[in-house]
């Protein structure tokens, strides 16, 4: 159970009351009780709602748990597998595998879980569902797309025809085959880039699950 002091909490300051104390995010580091913790860059998984969540579970932990643990997982714990899964950091470069997002609304959320923009690879199988909403949240989140699978031409029309787009705003990718789309991909990052896999669609154009298209991506990556 939590409690979010909302106008209530200092300037920049966001406090959260648990059943077991509080927490404060303050200058990218995390007190609980009076004592800093934990720093938010050392949260390898991305997202304001695993702040959240680290927030919680060392409030419910504390005095049970040295504060030295927290931070080894943090440090450590790269996510449940094919849900924003960080694969590698390579050349200053983060991998993602967000294979599980087999519609807009996952990659939406995936998208907004970063800071940043990012290179994002999406298309697969075609179910029918719009792309307009995706095509909104893909300007405002990724600097790149690149495009793959039966869908691809759908987001693309997404894309160019949203009120907002531009060719500077978003630059877009096509490759059917998939290895060449993660290439792609690849190839458009420079150091401090992210790259993340999350389709917006299903995968059995190409695979027979999100799960065989999730291991695909990061073997890939991982034979950079």
């Amino acid at each position: 159970m939590t409690k979010n002091l909302g106008s209530d909490a200092p300037e920049g300051v966001e406090v959260r009351y648990f059943l077991n104390g509080y927490a404060r995010v303050e200058g990218g580091k995390i007190t609980v009780n009076g004592r800093e913790v934990l720093k938010t860059d050392d949260i390898l998984i991305p997202g304001k709602h695993n702040i959240e969540n680290y927030c919680g579970v060392i409030c419910a932990l504390d005095g049970i748990v040295d504060d030295a643990v927290f931070e080894k997982v943090a440090k450590t714990f790269g996510g449940v597998e094919h849900r924003i899964e960080l694969v590698r950091r390579l050349n200053g470069v983060s991998y993602y595998n967000s294979s599980i997002d087999s519609s807009p609304t996952r990659s939406a959320a995936a998208l907004n879980s970063f800071k940043n923009k990012v290179i994002v690879i999406c298309g697969g199988y075609d179910k029918k569902i719009p792309f307009e909403p995706l095509a909104d949240v893909l300007l405002r989140k990724a600097k790149t797309v690149v495009l793959t699978g039966a869908t691809a031409q759908k987001i693309k029309d997404a894309l160019i025809n949203h009120k907002d787009y531009t060719v500077d705003a978003i630059k877009i990718i096509e490759k059917p085959d998939f290895k060449d789309a993660v290439m792609a991909a690849h190839n458009e990052a420079k150091e401090g880039d992210t790259v993340l896999l999350s389709p917006a669609c299903a995968s059995f154009d190409a695979f027979p699950n999100f799960e065989v298209r999730g291991n695909t991506f990061k073997e890939i990556i991982k034979n950079l």
